[in-house]
């Protein structure tokens, strides 16, 4: 398999080598061309997301409202097959292409077959990776006919290769942005309740392996999300922590049982800890590796409480409306965490080079990540959770906000305000 760094070199030399080869031409043809770019009654949306599984959970609301506003019409997807799994289990899109990153031959040959596939098939293409530039090139090259894409400050100068450009603030939440992409559509209202039966409906057709059944029957259940993808592994909490969390909390409530979740290389963390739990260790289960992704999410939604880093399922869980507590540290959760009115504790330190993930390329620290040194919080977050368990703290409440996003529309100069409004209830 192709190397992530490999990957990201590529991205930045090859992509931005043929956006200076294309740009001419793709702002010619569009002085001589003159479409029209009214994003009225689409067929075919096809969605581009490469890495992320966690990210890619924040479309719930955004391929919902797509399909009530215009019944029938077909959503695809455009991915790498690290995040294939999340794609599969969310059951959102009609089609799933991938590709391969076996070798640079593969991506190659892969890539090519998807740009024949994209232009004979899709009449609009919405690109979610804000910081790649073959992706755009890829969009641009397909010859689609709307093109809708998220750019930043670095970026910004890559607006009008896209037909339609959203602009995303880093250090602001990108859940915004995502809703925003319905307002393109002409559709001012996000319902997240929606979201939240949907994937309720989805997980609840699932059933926990009845072999754990008698191990949890009767228990109070804290599930676990303890690693994440190799995008940015020092989002991982070390060791240490997650021993004094769950031994101090196994030690407070003797009806509670932890379940660990997640994939074949969590297991081997799960393996690494448990043993070190001690007399406690029997109160300690994991599913790593052993069920899908759906069934994990109906353990989450069976459980009491959720505890994890920024991954995926810490997504996921908020979602099913699980109260949680989850840690950060290079990553921000002003950034990645929809607000939703959910009983949960966020624990993130004011550390000067945090967050740093997507900010720059090798972490300031170089690995000695002390954004994730939760050690000093880590006895009030153990009380607050106990609190939560108990039942004594009330969910948040939440009605309605405005977003307000900057959005570029085919060769207008200056950028349109879309306002969108999310409902909680």
């Amino acid at each position: 398999m192709v190397k992530l760094n490999l990957k990201k070199e590529i991205d930045f030399w090859v992509g931005g080598t043929l956006i200076l080869a294309t740009y001419p031409f793709v702002r010619l043809a569009a002085v001589l061309l003159r479409r029209n770019h009214h994003l009225d009654k689409p067929k075919h949306i096809v969605f581009i997301k490469m890495l992320g599984g966690g990210s890619l959970s924040m479309l719930f609301p955004t391929v919902l409202g797509l399909r009530e506003k215009y019944p029938g019409i077909k959503i695809s997807l455009i991915c790498n097959r690290s995040i294939l799994h999340f794609a599969k289990s969310y059951e959102l899109f009609d089609n799933i292409q991938t590709v391969q990153d076996q070798s640079l031959f593969q991506m190659i040959t892969s890539g090519l077959k998807l740009l024949f596939w994209l232009a004979s098939t899709a009449d609009v293409t919405i690109d979610l990776e804000i910081h790649s530039r073959l992706t755009t090139v890829f969009t641009t090259l397909a010859l689609v006919k709307n093109r809708i894409g998220l750019i930043n400050h670095n970026s910004l100068w890559r607006k009008r290769l896209y037909t339609h450009a959203l602009y995303v603030n880093s250090v602001k939440n990108l859940s915004e942005v995502y809703d925003s992409i319905l307002g393109l559509f002409g559709i001012s209202d996000v319902t997240l309740p929606n979201s939240q039966k949907y994937i309720s409906e989805l997980v609840a057709k699932k059933s926990i392996p009845s072999s754990f059944l008698p191990a949890i029957e009767n228990k109070k259940i804290i599930t676990l999300g303890i690693g994440c993808s190799d995008l940015a592994i020092e989002r991982q909490l070390p060791d240490k922590l997650w021993l004094q969390l769950m031994q101090s909390l196994l030690e407070r409530n003797p009806n509670l049982v932890f379940l660990f979740l997640g994939g074949k290389d969590d297991q081997i963390i799960a393996d690494r800890l448990k043993p070190q739990i001690g007399m406690h260790q029997n109160r300690v289960l994991s599913l790593c590796g052993q069920i899908d992704l759906a069934t994990s999410l109906r353990c989450i939604q069976r459980s009491d409480f959720f505890i994890g880093i920024d991954s995926a399922l810490i997504h996921l869980s908020r979602l099913l409306g699980v109260s949680s507590a989850s840690f950060w540290g290079p990553t921000s959760p002003e950034s990645l965490l929809r607000p939703l009115p959910i009983n949960e504790i966020i624990i993130s330190q004011n550390v000067h080079c945090s967050p740093c993930v997507h900010f720059t390329e090798t972490p300031p620290c170089l690995g000695q990540n002390f954004c994730m040194d939760h050690s000093k919080s880590m006895q009030t977050t153990i009380e607050k959770i106990n609190e939560i368990l108990a039942k004594k703290n009330q969910p948040k409440e939440l009605s309605s906000r405005t977003t307000k996003v900057w959005a570029y529309y085919p060769d207008e100069v200056a950028p349109r305000s879309l306002v969108m409004k999310v409902r909680y209830a």
